[in-house]
């Protein structure tokens, strides 16, 4: 299977930088982000939850992925990141 090329927006990068400085554990966001980019690359809706417009979500520990993707180019957009903080 043809892996999909994923496109990182530069706020999704900056947001998750964010994400990373402000976890307790930066080790869950860094083994998190590894295991959506993986799924992103192989099987980017298996996972993901389709919101409107075309946006998805996928939630791998405590980060939460927003992107749309391009079927025919087989290309991810990642446009926006998010942190579900642990208690």
């Amino acid at each position: 299977m043809t892996p999909w090329t994923l496109i990182w927006e530069p706020a999704a990068e900056q947001m998750l930088a964010a994400v990373y400085l402000a976890a307790f554990d930066q080790a869950a966001v860094t083994r998190a982000e590894y295991g959506a980019e993986a799924i992103l690359a192989t099987d980017p809706t298996r996972f993901a939850v389709p919101l409107p417009e075309g946006l998805w979500k996928l939630t791998v520990g405590p980060v939460v992925i927003f992107f749309s993707v391009e079927e025919a180019a087989r290309v991810v957009h990642v446009s926006d990141v998010a942190w579900l903080p642990t208690l």
